[in-house]
């Protein structure tokens, strides 16, 4: 430690080496459950918010636009991974308690919201025989419902795409 006045400076950087860079070290948690988990995740609810917001859509099933499908299948699927990878999967409810403290706790949450509200929403499209025998339900597209439940079906997705980079 020196100073202009001959007294002491404090050098900053790594304590241990004194250098100003932050060095590489390989992880060894994170494999490819987790890569799974991350491009499911993502891929599904962008999907979701690409047909929403942009109008991107990939065709239809039964009616259905198969973005969302997709997006919940995906979504759905990576949460599977993610609970497989808990080493006590019955225990992933225990995921839902910590919000304040955890991201993962708004995460499980937020997936759960969008896979819960997507499916409701894509009800009213079903179409089975040129018929869409659930077209009147109250949150069909068009009706104030619908756009409630649409807009926060989108935050869950978007908080999915954040929240493990969050994490």
């Amino acid at each position: 430690r020196a100073s202009a006045s001959g007294g002491s400076r404090t050098l900053s950087g790594n304590a241990f080496t004194g250098r100003l860079q932050i060095e590489a070290k390989p992880q060894n948690v994170w494999g490819l459950n987790h890569a799974l988990w991350f491009l499911c995740m993502g891929l599904g609810s962008g999907l979701y918010l690409n047909r929403l917001l942009f109008g991107i859509d990939v065709g239809q099933f039964l009616g259905l636009p198969l973005a969302d499908v997709l997006g919940i299948i995906l979504v759905s699927i990576g949460g599977l991974i993610l609970i497989a990878d808990l080493g006590k999967p019955l225990r992933f409810l225990q995921a839902l308690r910590n919000v304040r403290y955890s991201w993962i706790s708004p995460g499980a949450i937020a997936d759960f919201v969008f896979l819960f509200l997507g499916g409701l929403l894509l009800l009213p499209y079903l179409t089975i025989g040129g018929h869409r025998p659930q077209a009147g339900f109250p949150w069909a597209p068009g009706t104030g419902l619908g756009q409630i439940l649409t807009v926060v079906a989108a935050a869950a997705a978007l908080l999915i795409i954040v929240y493990p980079g969050l994490v």
